[in-house]
């Protein structure tokens, strides 16, 4: 095990995955979404061409979506 100044990184690494899990589990909900075989890939596509993740991605269209219902 890799030691820096006393600390152990293992441990160090460990605690801080679990506190990440721990506060997305407080902070964030999940949803599971399923698309046809080549539907990723081509969402994929289009969010690496504007620079997005797929989720911002998705995030931004729905997003867009309420927006204009709302208006409606």
């Amino acid at each position: 095990m890799r030691m820096i100044e006393g600390c152990d990184i293992m441990g160090w690494v460990e605690n801080k995955l679990i506190r990440n899990k721990e506060y997305n589990k407080e902070n964030y909900e999940q949803i599971l979404m399923r698309v046809r075989k080549g539907e990723k890939e081509k969402i994929k596509a289009a969010a690496e061409a504007e620079g997005k993740s797929i989720t911002a991605y998705i995030m931004e269209a729905v997003g867009e979506k309420m927006s204009k219902e709302q208006r409606d």
